[in-house]
């Protein structure tokens, strides 16, 4: 292989990333408050840190292809019950009354909360999803790097759920020659939990936009005809298909506080 791939379960810079939980926000914030939404996201995420949180890191990526959203932001649980019970806003109101700012500073703290949650909740929507067999299926290789602006493309299929685990066993097997060929630095799938969603969703992420070109014309240079048998049976099984590109905006996985990314 051209880069060591390494499971999900391993350490990357001394931190656990076998998490399982995604609880997923798409937001409508106009494009003319992104900025100012990336300014406030950063601000109040490293407000409400603390250890009453269950949370295990925050990502949020900026919409670039696909649908009609702004943003994406992806919570990242251990558990069901750790996502359910978490509570953001408490700790973040906790933190902030032990600043003990004075009055000015107090209210303009309140404007600019008021500001970034009216834009957080306008046209907004959520879904949870699962990681699916981090052991076997998720693959991050050394050269990850979430300091960095990454493509994130998420390929959306929906088999049967009869058909699931046949799909991602093809899935898997077809997946090797990308892993091969060393565009990507990570690839695992998802499964539906709640929401309204595909039942999986393969999530891809790129170094580049080079190394992202430079995967589409490795594909595009075979032609369709020379699909393997399995490639062909699994999307036969894919149901309905679409796909998203998201750029990394930032994140406070492996870190204290939420880095934008460079």
């Amino acid at each position: 292989m051209k880069k060591a791939i390494i499971l999900l379960a391993l350490l990357v810079s001394g931190v656990s990333i076998s998490q399982d939980i995604h609880a997923i926000t798409y937001l409508d914030v106009p494009r003319s408050a992104a900025a100012d939404f990336i300014r406030l996201h950063k601000k109040f995420v490293d407000f409400s840190q603390g250890e009453k949180r269950t949370i295990k890191s925050d990502w949020l990526f900026a919409h670039t292809f696909g649908s009609n959203f702004t943003f994406m932001i992806v919570d990242v649980y251990e558990t069901v019950a750790d996502q359910v019970a978490d509570n953001g806003l408490a700790v973040m109101s906790e933190n902030i009354k032990n600043m003990n700012l004075p009055e000015e500073e107090q209210a303009l703290m309140s404007k600019e909360f008021q500001k970034y949650f009216n834009l957080y909740l306008e046209g907004h929507s959520d879904e949870v999803r699962q990681i699916i067999d981090s052991e076997n299926m998720f693959y991050v290789s050394e050269a990850f790097d979430a300091s960095k602006k990454q493509l994130l493309v998420v390929n959306k299929f929906n088999p049967k759920w009869s058909d699931r685990s046949e799909f991602l066993e093809l899935w898997k097997e077809s997946s090797a020659p990308m892993i091969e060929r060393g565009n990507i630095v990570a690839v695992f799938p998802t499964g539906h939990y709640s929401g309204t969603s595909n039942n999986v969703y393969v999530n891809i992420w790129y170094p580049s936009w080079d190394a992202f070109v430079a995967e589409e014309k490795a594909v595009a240079a075979g032609p369709l005809s020379e699909m393997t048998a399995s490639e062909k049976k699994m999307w036969d099984m894919a149901g309905d298909h679409s796909d998203e590109i998201m750029t990394l905006v930032g994140t406070n996985w492996g870190n204290e506080t939420f880095v934008l990314s460079q």
